[in-house]
């Protein structure tokens, strides 16, 4: 049974950056090894600016991938965009400049991947960490899953 936490948050780096190192501590904190295989999977639908809250925000992304990097793992953020390609997405969505920093150590860091062979694409990770947009106030949503 899959669990889910919701916090309530704003979009302050400050405040988001804690709540989400400790939703994932609590679903993947000991999964995530030096290593480890990581995808991250945004909620990428469209090309959209943040303040549309179409797409997981960018900053959850990036504190994702910061708690990822602290434990020394392996990134990878993937999705299947409805329309547009991710590299639009992570123009229009200002992805490409909040993570410009982070040491993503990956010959291909970010992915399109068609529907058809996500599940595929997630055989060869060791966590899949799935975040989504959530429009009803400011919260937000976590779900973790080993992938072996």
């Amino acid at each position: 049974m899959s669990k889910v936490i919701f916090k309530k948050a704003s979009y302050e780096y400050e405040i988001i950056k804690p709540l989400v190192f400790d939703m994932m501590d609590f679903f993947a904190g000991k999964d995530i090894t030096p290593g480890s295989r990581v995808l991250i999977k945004p909620n990428f639908l469209i090309p959209a600016k943040p303040q549309q809250a179409i797409l997981t925000h960018p900053l959850i992304v990036k504190a994702a991938a910061e708690y990822v990097l602290d434990k020394k793992g392996r990134i990878q953020i993937c999705d299947s965009p409805a329309v547009g390609s991710v590299k639009k997405i992570l123009k229009v969505g200002g992805y490409d400049k909040i993570l410009a920093n982070l040491d993503i150590a990956s010959p291909k860091p970010y992915r399109m991947i068609k529907a058809g062979f996500f599940l595929i694409t997630m055989l060869a990770f060791d966590v899949i960490v799935v975040s989504r947009s959530v429009r009803m106030g400011r919260f937000v949503r976590l779900r973790h899953c080993r992938a072996g």
